[in-house]
């Protein structure tokens, strides 16, 4: 098995991962290759295990936002791209909010 390989297995135990996911379903310009993993995080908790993973096994990683203001080659992104979904918003006191860092600016 390969580094790619035994990455990706590792990551589906934990978190929503893919090989070879097309960049364009998650571009505002619809462009893009394949990354080699594709990895959905839901919370700051997953996307701190997806990270730790990666840089352990030496993979390149991209964390990818809303996909707007990025244009990705047809050839696409090797290593693993991370699709940063951590979006919980929790009220707090004094009309201040705590928001996760993947929160959409609209």
């Amino acid at each position: 098995m390969t580094t790619m390989e035994t990455l990706a297995s590792t990551l589906q135990e934990h978190v929503e991962a893919r090989r070879g996911e097309m960049l364009s379903r998650h571009t505002t310009f619809g462009i893009g290759g394949p990354a080699d993993v594709f990895v959905t995080v839901r919370d700051v908790a997953q996307l701190s295990l997806a990270v730790r993973a990666t840089n352990e096994s030496g993979v390149p990683v991209f964390i990818l936002g809303s996909g707007s203001n990025i244009l990705v080659s047809d050839a696409g992104i090797r290593g693993v791209v991370i699709d940063n979904r951590a979006r919980t918003e929790q009220a707090a006191n004094n009309n201040t909010y705590t928001l996760e860092s993947g929160t959409s600016f609209a």
